[in-house]
């Protein structure tokens, strides 16, 4: 999370709208900057940044109301319920993206919590190779929307990409509102 958008996180979840410590900038004008953000960018800040898991259907909605105005532009030859399960496995997936075997950790056999098992050797995990992050593969998609994998990878996984791509797209458009917004160098 940058640094603009852990702010704004912060002073939608607070209940002081005032002076903050900053001079230059206090709560309730960093909420005014994320009215200027693009709908689904400000949704998703509150979902994720914001920790409200209330807006989850809100982002929802939103990145299919943009995936549905992008499968017109597009032509896509897809209904819009094939869009709401798509746009719904984008959200699966951000939601869900830490690593199960390491934790989100990017080692396993290194934990502080538990007595180290002498079996374990401690390493880079295998599954997400340090990265932290959990790795969807075409199978655990196709399973997930209950079609074929070969379905999946000639019709699905093209407009996947693109309403993955229009969701990162709106949160960095957000992203850069924001900074323009509250006068932050970019």
């Amino acid at each position: 999370m940058t640094g603009v958008r852990e702010s704004v996180a912060r002073a939608v979840n607070s209940s002081n709208l005032g002076e903050n410590g900053d001079e230059w900038e206090t709560n309730l004008d960093r909420i005014g900057a994320l009215a200027f953000a693009p709908r689904l960018g400000a949704a998703f800040l509150r979902w994720r940044d914001g920790q409200d898991a209330s807006f989850r259907e809100r982002v929802l909605v939103e990145l299919v109301r943009e995936s549905l105005r992008l499968a017109r532009v597009k032509r896509w030859k897809c209904s819009a319920g094939q869009v709401y399960a798509i746009a719904g496995r984008v959200l699966f997936e951000v939601e869900h993206d830490q690593c199960e075997t390491c934790g989100g950790h990017g080692m396993i056999g290194i934990r502080r919590d538990v007595a180290p098992d002498p079996a374990t050797k401690p390493g880079i995990c295998p599954d997400c190779r340090g990265s932290k992050k959990r790795q969807f593969d075409a199978a655990d998609r196709a399973r997930a929307l209950k079609i074929s994998v070969d379905e999946w990878r000639t019709h699905v996984e093209p407009r996947f990409q693109r309403v993955r791509a229009t969701l990162f797209g709106s949160v960095k458009q957000m992203t850069l509102v924001l900074k323009d917004q509250l006068e932050r160098a970019p």
